[in-house]
């Protein structure tokens, strides 16, 4: 059987505050008013095509059930999620993203492979990498761009000058952003477990302020203790 096709699935910038407010009226009514939103998004972007492909985008990102969805919306009320700080709220949308396309996982990952190593990444690296993942086509150059303009906005990564990338300095403080991420990588990763202790050997927690997450605690992944008296997480809450 031939191997499946990665697909980009999203094209479009989606503006991280939309996706914050869009997450706090979720939270609010159980739903996101479609009308509204694409309202909302055309005061952002050019077109009204590429305004309702980036609402149906939010819509699908805020709304698709997931362990971290349902994690939100246990833990979260309107008022207490409005008062997390910018880079923990940016965490949370960016994992969720991720979750709705892959895409966007594959890109920052690229990326923090070659920030482990070194402190900026060019274009030029980023388009080959991406098209030995997803193949050259129109697609892939406005996923990409999608993706840059997503990292940058969330915190992520910022540019240096015309072409050239670098990591922004981390500051989530919550251990539920922290988790949020973690849980997407598990997610996303194919791992059936995972030993927390091998977490910091990942490039893509580099995207992370510390490894500091309340497991005792925690509202997304659960964990347990393997043969090996490793603390590992084993599935979803």
């Amino acid at each position: 059987m031939a191997e499946r096709k990665k697909s980009v699935g999203n094209e479009q910038p989606l503006p991280i505050d939309i996706i914050n407010d869009s997450i706090i009226e979720y939270l609010e009514t159980k739903d996101l008013d479609k009308e509204v939103l694409l309202l909302k998004v055309k005061a952002q972007c050019h077109g009204d095509n590429r305004a309702r492909k980036a609402a149906n985008a939010i819509y699908s990102v805020v709304t698709k059930k997931s362990a971290l969805n349902k994690a939100i919306l246990n833990n979260y009320t309107p008022e207490s999620y409005y008062k997390l700080n910018k880079a923990d709220k940016n965490t949370i949308a960016i994992s969720l993203i991720c979750l709705r396309f892959p895409f966007t996982f594959d890109f920052v990952l690229s990326l923090a492979k070659i920030f482990n190593v070194q402190d900026t990444v060019n274009k030029r690296y980023i388009n080959e990498r991406m098209a030995s993942l997803y193949g050259s086509n129109l697609s892939l150059v406005h996923g990409i761009e999608a993706a840059l303009t997503i990292s940058i906005n969330c915190g992520f990564i910022k540019r240096e000058k015309l072409g050239l990338f670098s990591i922004c300095e981390p500051c989530q403080k919550t251990s539920f952003s922290k988790e949020a991420w973690i849980s997407t990588f598990f997610e996303l990763n194919g791992k059936k477990s995972f030993a927390i202790s091998d977490l910091r050997y990942e490039p893509v927690m580099t995207y992370l302020s510390d490894l500091n997450v309340d497991w005792d605690n925690a509202k997304i992944l659960h964990t347990t203790e393997d043969y090996n008296n490793q603390i590992i997480i084993d599935k979803f809450i």
